[in-house]
């Protein structure tokens, strides 16, 4: 028996966790707020508090474990649910008795698949047991008649010694706290930002009271992230009689060619161009059902630029046309510059080229065979948000989280951990991925962030002796083979051209289990904004969420360009072409995860990736 496992048996830690609704054990807070007179019809107050029978946890013996093994623990169920008409807001609190001896910073607790904590690191709440000492795991809201079931799991952090542990007890209660709250909907959130005579940041629309929306640069409009269904939005607009927001992504998700010769002319071409397929086809089935089930059907301007009533079109996901642009945009540092080309909707008036957003906030025209950035621009009904206060770092966004690989959404981040020495991943050893699709074939995910090498491409791409090959297979090695699929999977490396679609991409394949990303793919452009921050002062991207931002602005694609050119992401948002062997560029890796793997922590962004066990 080795040292460290004598330790453990001999400390012998008591845990009591009473936190059932036994005759001994029970403690329930319920609290019942009226307004009104008692009169008949009068809105009451209350939760149920329900637990899972034979889920008490009831540990004698215990010893100091890990978090992986602390939430492989059988864990203590309980649900809640809202009775009565008002919305409810809730606190799920931990409650430390005084009877518990052992220090509070070695006790460790989880709700669900959070992130475990020691209790000292959660927040302090009111105590409302004599003598308790009362911590906040998790925060919430339940509309009339919603429940939500949760998991509560606790166990002595892997931390304690023999000296600060032996003979020590702890005793516990759940106490869930609620109170009557009005909807914490995001456009009454939003409002909190609006004072009469704004003239930037949130502005009332002139022509309709109902309508808000934001004008200004990034330092006067800061507060209107929303990380939303897989990716992280600005809110341009919001209607409060309609109770609708209109979004656009922050970053373009892909850069693509949007149609074959000459920009639209009418609706059906429109409707048969490259763009539209992957706005309503492509993004719009990558998204869940329950996000899609909320964006509304929308009339977008694709006329000539200056003619809004030329034509449109009404889709789920559509572009950004120009008058709407340049009422957004006033000066051309607007929050709407990202210092990246994209696509506006409108064609210019020659009928050849289409107009877009140039990296430095002005709009021009360019012919339809280059590839910029797409961000998708859709308009969705309210929703309810719990969390953050809109900014870059700190989003507003509901409570939902994915449980495993399973039901991860495309869009989402998570961490694998990294074996090798040469800090690939920072000093975390994390490597945060970011999901580009989740099928039958496993989880697609893509480097959020590139190497720290970079190299020239010596030769075709479909040569397996090309030095890439050296750099993504010992990166995938040091990723170990827990997570990822080592069988050999497709990738599309189609060769991609001067009017082709996106869709040309996947006209020829390789089987590998490691590979680049392939043009048209769900973050395939400049989504990671690898310029220097000093260009953009942090504004777009979270650079400290991006794996090596500053080795290189440019990254390979896995598509060639005919015989002897290979294209690339530039760091404009535009995708280019160049010989294999004039200049060295990144290297921004793309692998399969293996389904059904669980996560113990995280919230799916970029500033919280999922954890895996």
């Amino acid at each position: 028996m080795t040292k460290k496992h004598y330790l453990l048996l001999v400390i012998g830690v008591l845990l009591i966790c009473a936190i059932t609704l036994g005759f001994s054990y029970a403690y329930w807070m319920n609290i019942k707020t009226q307004d009104n007179p008692n009169v008949a019809g009068s809105k009451c107050f209350s939760i149920e508090f329900s637990e899972k029978e034979g889920s008490d946890i009831n540990l004698s013996g215990a010893y100091p474990i890990s978090d992986e093994d602390g939430m492989k623990s059988t864990p203590y169920e309980f649900t809640i649910t809202n009775t009565c008409d008002m919305y409810a807001t809730y606190n799920i609190n931990m409650e430390v008795l005084n009877t518990t001896t052992l220090s509070h910073d070695l006790i460790k607790a989880a709700i669900d698949d959070n992130t475990p904590k020691v209790a000292t690191d959660y927040p302090s709440a009111n105590a409302t047991i004599d003598g308790a000492t009362s911590y906040t795991l998790l925060s919430g809201g339940l509309v009339k008649d919603e429940s939500k079931t949760y998991n509560f799991r606790m166990w002595v952090d892997s931390s304690a010694t023999l000296e600060n542990s032996q003979n020590k007890t702890i005793a516990t209660k759940i106490v869930v706290t609620a109170s009557a709250s009005e909807e914490p909907n995001l456009i009454k959130t939003l409002l909190t930002q609006y004072q009469d005579g704004n003239e930037v940041g949130l502005v009332k629309d002139e022509s309709n009271p109902n309508i808000y929306y934001y004008k200004g640069t990034n330092e006067e409009v800061a507060n209107n992230f929303l990380w939303y269904g897989g990716h992280q939005w600005r809110i341009l607009n919001f209607d409060v009689e309609e109770n609708y927001l209109t979004l656009i992504t922050q970053q373009p998700l892909t850069s693509i060619q949007p149609i074959l010769g000459a920009a639209w002319n009418s609706v059906l071409e429109y409707e048969n161009s490259f763009i539209n397929s992957w706005l309503n086809d492509y993004f719009w089935n990558s998204l869940d059902t329950s996000v899609q089930s909320n964006i509304l059907d929308t009339t977008y301007n694709i006329g000539i630029f200056y003619d809004e009533d030329e034509f449109t079109v009404t889709k789920k996901v559509g572009l950004m046309d120009w008058d709407y642009y340049k009422d957004f945009m006033g000066e051309m540092n607007s929050y709407l510059n990202i210092y990246d080309s994209w696509w506006l909707g409108n064609r210019y008036n020659d009928n050849v080229n289409l107009v877009y957003a140039y990296k430095t906030g002005a709009a021009y025209e360019t012919e339809v065979d280059k590839s910029q950035g797409v961000r998708p621009l859709i308009r969705i009904k309210n929703i309810n948000i719990t969390k953050g206060d809109g900014s870059l770092k700190n989003s507003f966004r509901s409570d939902y989280t994915s449980s495993s690989t399973d039901n991860i959404q495309v869009g989402e981040y998570i961490n694998l951990p990294y074996l090798g020495e040469d800090n690939a991943c920072g000093s975390d050893n994390l490597c945060t991925f970011r999901v580009v699709s989740n099928d039958e074939n496993g989880v697609k995910v893509i480097l959020n962030g590139i190497l720290p090498q970079k190299t020239m491409l010596s030769s075709n791409i479909l040569d397996t002796d090309n030095i890439i090959y050296t750099y993504l297979n010992s990166f995938a090695n040091n990723l170990g083979d827990n997570y990822r699929i080592i069988e050999a999977k497709k990738f599309g490396n189609g060769s991609y051209e001067q009017g082709d679609s996106y869709k040309n991409s996947y006209t020829n394949f390789i089987q590998a289990n490691i590979a680049l990303p392939t043009i048209g793919e769900m973050f395939s452009g400049n989504d990671i904004d690898l310029n220097d921050p000093t260009d953009y002062l942090g504004n777009f991207v979270d650079v400290d969420t991006v794996e090596n931002h500053n080795v290189d602005k440019d990254y390979w694609m896995l598509n060639a360009h005919g015989s002897n050119n290979h294209n690339y992401s530039h760091d404009s948002g535009v995708i280019y072409y160049d010989n294999y062997d004039m200049v060295e560029r990144g290297i921004r890796p793309v692998l399969y995860l293996k389904k059904n793997l669980n996560f113990v922590g995280g919230e799916g962004t970029a500033q919280n990736p999922y954890a895996l066990q």
